[in-house]
């Protein structure tokens, strides 16, 4: 026993020196991350060691991630348990010790991992994984019951109420053929061996059965309406699609990108009050291949392949290929959307912001590519070839509308590019070390210096920073005047030049190629590096930012102010709000998305702190706050707050049905903002800790939350104000009810509103 609490704890040293992963933006891989949560889900045996590693006598273990954001692990004769977490970027996994059947370990240890799947294959921080099992359909959110109203002209339809949880086994996937018909069950996954890109459909749900029951006379023949998923080369893709057995209904027969879906008929027919169960429903598909006009036929690995100088559409997150160049493209994610809805007169256009990685010759570029000219970032540069940004659709229709992250798609064109001799001002060009280029109409001259030490964490590895590599570039101007440029690829560090004023500008858009971990030989030489660079000129002499504008501490938080919120509480408060104030429970936060709180106000600390963190919700930020007060308008990645507050009243009920929250982490991944609180209202309600309670008078809709906890209780008012979220909540001692806190937080949003 002794050895196994050892080879743990040895294991936990090695990998604690991987902190934390690069930061990045979050919401550009929000989706993304969704993915490997759905591929991970299931059971990995261990095969292969890390290389170095001595081997332990008779070792064995099997990992398991189930859908509850919790990995089993089988180590020996042990089970430990770890809260697991897909990192924003999703090539990491942090994983949290917090169980073992072992008396002798002490978990709450905490490491990073580097994280690869490539099929039925998992990496883990070297050690190699084949999948056991398969996790039959819990890899995306059930679909919950809904109130159907009956048919006039028929028996009343059957509403299937749940969907059955399914042991996991290998009949969870169905070999099939293209054009050939082949039946499915609840939570089944087809796969066409025969498809180039492994496509497969999988019955995610059935909404409604209305068929006329055998042996009645109907005016109608009813339907069966459900709902399927789709995946490609292993990877399941957010989409839920709506089918139905009419078969004059469009639904009945649905493209999903290269095929085309026909459902055929639904077994067994229904009897006249007998309803049936979930999981004896067999329904049969058929899939074809659906007109190809634009990409050639795909290469072995299933990607689409597109040739020069035609432009091609990529939907988030699809990997392409452009043939005669060896170089593939993947759109990874809206970094920023703020183009001018068609129904606004507007001072200025605004831009759609998308980001790109690109691969060549075993290396690697990140790039954020701008449909705005001005920017100088409508083309990335890359081994020769350019790539320009031609469209994002769609494009935004109204103020208030929300488009989801997955239904985004970008137009591109790649081009054979020669080295540039001539560049002109306020567009990107690029060029590698030691090169040089003129400034047209301005007689200069710009040249490419060097690369200071490169200290970027390297793609697909965990670091405690992102690591920086300083970028010198000079500009001789037509009176022989020598401007020196320090540019840095950490937004964060300082920028300088010399002169610390002058007439030029310098912007870094990207240094390639980027640092990666899992490529041989991945030191970079010097001629290797690429800079894209765009120059600016002004009218009269000014300085560069030395680094990126950081934010000030909020005065206020959305306009609640110190004496708000001590109202709120009763008691004293800090007189400076905090902009990251978390109020969160231990036992939870297994949310893809890792809440860091929002601007509040805590009560003044030094009182003994009683609360159990793991059922209880707890101020984590500063920890020995008793209360506070928060309130921010979320938008963006930071509605993804939202979970941190759903899974406080879940973990009222810690045994509870997890699917609605599993569903709400889905809308909010996809930006799907307009079902939020009727999700909500599908957590646990136990009207003996949580009550919900819907509220009229702010917005466009809102939401109470209330749950009575031992010590503190927790209270939160939601407002949905067209394409944000006005949030406020309170940790409030037990003294103050319901009814005096919802006062009191409806008094304070009314004067945010004001």
């Amino acid at each position: 026993m002794k050895k196994f609490t050892l080879f743990v704890f040895a294991a936990f040293a090695l990998l604690g020196l991987a902190c934390t992963p690069r930061p990045s933006d979050p919401a550009e891989f929000i989706t993304l991350n969704k993915q490997r949560e759905l591929q991970l889900l299931g059971a990995w045996k261990l095969v292969a060691l890390k290389t170095g590693s001595a081997p332990q006598p008779h070792e064995t273990k099997t990992l398991t991630f189930q859908n509850d954001g919790k990995m089993l692990m089988d180590l020996w004769e042990h089970q430990l348990t770890f809260k697991y977490e897909v990192m924003p970027d999703p090539d990491h996994l942090r994983l949290t010790w917090v169980a073992s059947t072992n008396p002798n370990d002490t978990p709450w240890q905490e490491a990073t991992y580097a994280l690869r799947i490539n099929g039925d294959g998992l990496t883990l921080d070297g050690e190699r994984y084949q999948r056991v099992a398969l996790a039959n359909g819990a890899t995306l959110t059930p679909s919950l019951a809904q109130n159907v109203l009956a048919t006039p002209t028929a028996p009343n339809p059957q509403t299937v109420t749940a969907t059955p949880t399914v042991s996991l086994n290998s009949n969870d996937f169905v070999s099939a053929r293209l054009g050939e018909p082949f039946t499915l069950h609840l939570k089944q996954t087809s796969i066409l061996t025969d498809s180039p890109d492994q496509f497969g459909i999988s019955l995610f749900a059935i909404k409604q059965d209305s068929r006329c029951p055998k042996g009645v006379q109907c005016f109608w023949s009813g339907e069966v309406r459900l709902e399927i998923t789709f995946q490609e080369n292993s990877v399941q893709h957010p989409p839920i699609y709506e089918m139905t057995t009419l078969p004059n209904d469009a639904k009945n027969k649905l493209t999903i990108e290269n095929y085309t879906v026909e459902l055929v008929d639904v077994q067994p027919p229904r009897e006249v009050d007998k309803n049936i169960a979930p999981e004896d429903y067999a329904v049969t598909f058929r899939v074809t291949r659906a007109p190809q006009a634009t990409p050639t036929s795909a290469p072995p690995n299933g990607l689409p392949t597109y040739p020069l100088d035609e432009p091609f559409a990529l939907r988030m997150f699809q990997r392409a290929e452009v043939r005669d160049a060896q170089l593939s493209i993947t759109l990874n994610g809206v970094l920023e959307e703020s183009r001018c809805p068609k129904s606004v007169n507007c001072a200025q256009a605004g831009r759609a912001l998308m980001s790109f990685m690109l691969e060549r010759n075993q290396r690697i570029g990140f790039f954020g590519l701008s449909t705005s000219p001005p920017d100088g970032r409508t083309r990335a540069y890359f081994q020769n070839y350019s790539v320009e940004l031609l469209d994002v659709q769609p494009y935004p229709e109204t103020p208030d509308q929300n488009i989801r992250t997955v239904d985004y798609s970008a137009t591109i064109v790649v081009r054979k590019m020669p080295p540039p001799t001539v560049v002109k001002k306020n567009e990107g060009f690029v060029l590698r070390v030691g090169q040089s280029v003129t400034l047209a109409d301005e007689n200069a001259t710009v040249t490419f210096v060097s690369v200071g030490h490169d200290s970027r964490c390297p793609y697909n590895v965990a670091c405690a920073v992102r690591g920086n590599a300083p970028v010198t570039v000079t500009l001789i101007a037509a009176n022989g005047e020598t401007t020196t440029f320090v540019l840095n690829t950490d937004s964060s560090q300082q920028n300088t030049r010399t002169p610390a004023t002058g007439l030029y500008g310098m912007e870094l858009s990207a240094l390639t190629p980027y640092p990666h971990a899992d490529i041989p030989g991945q030191d970079i030489a010097p001629q290797e590096y690429e800079a894209t660079l765009v120059v600016r000129k002004f009218a009269s002499p000014q300085g560069i930012p030395t680094k990126t504008p950081i934010a000030p501490n909020p005065t206020t938080c959305a306009g609640l102010t110190q004496t708000d919120a001590a109202a709120i509480l009763g008691q004293d408060v800090n007189a400076e709000p905090a902009p990251n104030v978390k109020i969160s429970v231990l036992a939870g936060d297994t949310s893809f998305y890792k809440p860091r709180g929002i601007c509040g106000y805590t009560t003044v600390a030094g009182a003994k702190n009683d609360v159990d963190p793991m059922t209880s919700p707890y101020v984590w930020t500063p920890q020995t706050a008793l209360g506070a007060v928060t309130a921010e308008r979320l938008q963006g990645e930071k509605t993804l707050e939202l979970a941190r507050i759903a899974d406080i009243i879940l973990q009222s009920q810690p045994d509870a049905e997890t699917t609605p929250f599993l569903m709400l982490e889905t809308q909010l991944a996809a930006g799907d903002w307009n079902s939020i609180f009727e999700t909500f209202r599908k957590l646990p309600n136990d009207s003996a800790q949580v009550h919900f309670e819907e509220v009229d008078s702010f917005g466009d809709e809102g939401l109470w939350l209330w749950r009575a906890a031992p010590v503190n209780h927790y209270a939160a008012l939601l407002v949905r104000d067209k394409n944000s979220f006005v949030v406020m909540e309170a940790l409030v001692p037990k003294a103050i009810g319901q009814v005096a806190a919802k006062e009191a937080l409806h008094a304070a949003m009314g004067k945010i509103f004001q």
